[in-house]
């Protein structure tokens, strides 16, 4: 399995969740899927995978999917069951071309999709009205700038 996010563990805990308990899940589905090789980007990501599901993973120092693909080629032989890949609606084509390349069967499975919160723009716009436009905004990711540069763009 790649998880090349902490949304993908809280999907497949989500999912795991609506089918067998908590319990069951630690003491028997855990440790099957601890078997296979779970890889993952960067430490928020392998804590997820840890804290969540309970499974151990390679590639918490691959700080992108650029780092994660050697050491999945590395691990993964061509011809071996597919690699299951839940992922977002935003996931970029990096582990798909890679392992395609390398023969190496995977699976991806959007299970989540980024949006913008609906809250955004009253928050924004209240915030605006009463502080200001701000200085400085500092931005997590690319989908946050999307979602609020029409907003704040409007108040130049």
């Amino acid at each position: 399995m790649v998880l090349t996010s902490q949304r993908a563990a809280e999907a497949i805990e989500l999912c795991v969740a609506n089918f067998i308990s908590h319990e069951v899940w630690r003491s028997n589905a855990a440790k099957l899927w601890q078997e296979k090789m779970i890889f993952v980007v960067g430490k928020a990501t392998a804590k997820a995978a840890s804290e969540r599901l309970g499974l151990e993973s390679c590639g918490r120092d691959a700080g992108s999917a650029d780092a994660l693909v050697p050491i999945i080629l590395q691990s993964v032989k061509p011809g071996i069951n597919p690699l299951l890949f839940p992922c977002g609606n935003l996931r970029r084509e990096t582990i798909p071309t890679a392992m395609a390349k390398a023969d190496i069967a995977l699976d991806g499975i959007q299970v989540y999709s980024t949006c913008a919160d609906s809250k955004i723009k009253p928050s924004l716009e209240d915030f605006i009205r009463e502080k200001g436009v701000p200085s400085y905004a500092v931005f997590f990711s690319p989908s946050g700038v999307n979602f609020t540069a029409d907003i704040l763009s409007g108040h130049n």
